[in-house]
């Protein structure tokens, strides 16, 4: 992965998770983490609040789509040395 493309996933992660820290709620988080017997960090965010705030598998693909085309454009854009005959 180019960097500039890791540094935009890695932002679009950060805000992400902000806006899923903003609904989490502690007591849920709390009871899902000694029901499950878990060492993970749970948030307790509920299901209906993920679905409206992070990007379905059809969103994510056209991100990536539309990031590949980008890619494209711009190397068609610069004269590279070895592209020439």
């Amino acid at each position: 992965m180019p960097p500039e493309r890791a540094s935009t996933t890695s932002a679009a992660l950060a805000e992400l998770s902000g806006e899923l820290r903003k609904v989490a709620r502690p007591g849920r988080a709390a009871a899902e983490k000694a029901y499950l017997k878990s060492d993970l960090e749970l948030w307790g965010v509920m299901v209906p609040d993920v679905r409206r705030i992070a990007p379905g598998p059809s969103e994510l693909l056209a991100i990536e789509d539309r990031q590949d085309r980008c890619d494209q454009q711009e190397h068609d854009l610069v004269d590279w040395p070895g592209d020439r005959q």
